[in-house]
């Protein structure tokens, strides 16, 4: 996260996961997912530009991921758009 630039506050809003999830996770206090590992390696292949451009446009959408639990696996939230990455554990 540090390479990218990320705080654990841009890791929630970026990934529609509350803040207190990616804390415990950048914390050790609870187990990573599988699927933020390659979702992150992805997001710092795109150009800075094109990740400014992602997670401005994940703001707009009314998309912070602060304060809602992320939906069940394989269950995505009703009206919400999903997150860049969503289908990652799908490839």
């Amino acid at each position: 996260m540090e390479a990218l630039g990320l705080s654990v506050e841009d890791l929630a809003r970026i990934f529609h996961v509350s803040t207190r999830s990616a804390r415990s996770w950048t914390t050790g206090g609870t187990r990573v997912p599988n699927w933020l590992m390659p979702a992150l390696k992805i997001y710092g292949l795109l150009p800075s530009a094109a990740r400014h451009v992602a997670v401005e446009s994940l703001v707009r959408d009314g998309v912070t991921g602060g304060n809602s639990r992320p939906a069940a696996p394989n269950q995505p939230r009703a009206n919400v758009p999903r997150h860049p990455f969503a289908r990652i554990e799908e490839l």
